[in-house]
């Protein structure tokens, strides 16, 4: 690749990204007095012996609630858009072990990336120190549907590059993971305790329990379309 074409390149990834990025969060939905991100994880896996590095991009809510004294999060959506990204989910999605794994894996980055704001999270208090530990919960939807739609066209309008997500599609059936967690003083640098309390589900599912086929028959992943919803059940963690 010459200079030049490296210099397109970039730029048309630089465009890509923050063009994604400023439309969806065109369309926050976050209630009132919550705070919003848009954060980018890697998900690593080893499949058929070779390593994939799945980037997704996650949007979640979070606030720090005073009633309840409770850290509180929701996750919203998942989408991937990187050129190999059909191979990153597809082979992910129809692979059932994979698939706990990589859905657990985004539970526990969500909580991370929430913890890193000072707005939603307070610290984690001693563990030794007759305080008590701190509640954070997170409620994650039971039913979703896939969505496949371009994010960036060229200047005539023609689609350059697409993105694949994960939205969710009934407000009112979720899954509440409810977790504790402090810090332990004694060691340096002090380490931070978590764990699970529980797992409540809320609800019943108004969609089918019948994973979809994506992309749908007659499609593929360079095409709008998007799939009934499915119920994606509650994990034991």
């Amino acid at each position: 690749m010459n200079i030049t074409m490296k210099k397109i390149y970039v730029f048309l990834l630089f465009v890509f990204l923050f063009g994604f990025v400023g439309l969806d969060k065109a369309k926050a939905t976050c209630p009132d007095g919550w705070f919003e991100h848009w954060e980018m994880i890697t998900y690593t896996y080893e499949y058929n012996g070779a390593v994939f590095y799945c980037n997704v991009w996650v949007n979640f809510c979070c606030r720090w609630n005073p009633e309840t004294h409770r850290v509180e999060i929701i996750l919203k959506n998942l989408g991937a858009t990187e050129p190999d990204y059909a191979d990153c989910l597809s082979v992910i999605y129809y692979t059932g072990w994979l698939w706990e794994s990589y859905v657990h894996s985004i539970y526990q980055k969500v909580i991370e990336l929430a913890k890193s704001d000072p707005n939603c999270f307070l610290v984690c208090p001693p563990c030794d120190g007759g305080v008590p530990a701190l509640t954070y919960v997170l409620k994650v939807y039971q039913c979703y549907k896939w969505v496949s739609r371009p994010v960036l066209y060229t200047w005539n309008g023609r689609p350059l590059e697409w993105i694949d997500e994960i939205q969710a599609c009934d407000l009112e059936s979720y899954c509440l993971y409810t977790y504790a967690c402090c810090s332990d003083w004694n060691t340096s640098p002090p380490e931070t305790h978590a764990w699970l309390i529980s797992v409540q589900e809320f609800g019943t599912p108004q969609c089918t329990t019948t994973k979809p086929q994506v992309p749908p028959p007659g499609k593929d992943w360079n095409e709008t379309w998007e799939t009934e919803c499915f119920a994606e059940p509650c994990q034991s963690q």
